[in-house]
């Protein structure tokens, strides 16, 4: 979109919308140094889903479900 026009309408979940852009940033990729903690937690916790979700298929591969006929009763 052009720098200091509007712009529209746009929709979005939100609905119809103008939009005007007041000025544009370059995008940078960060140093490693600043997103370091976000990326290793991040990292941990897929780790920890991953071990959660082999032990739950592990568990359920140790079970056999069946479901049997309901039995009928004769009333009297």
């Amino acid at each position: 979109m052009p720098v200091g026009e509007w712009v529209g309408p746009i929709d979005s979940s939100f609905g119809a919308h103008y939009v005007r852009v007041s000025e544009r940033t370059p995008a940078v990729a960060p140093q490693l140094a600043a997103v370091r903690d976000h990326v290793v937690r991040e990292w941990e916790n897929e780790r920890r889903q991953r071990a959660r979700n082999d032990a739950y298929t592990k568990m359920r591969g140790e079970y056999q479900v069946s479901i049997e006929a309901e039995l009928t009763t004769e009333r009297r």
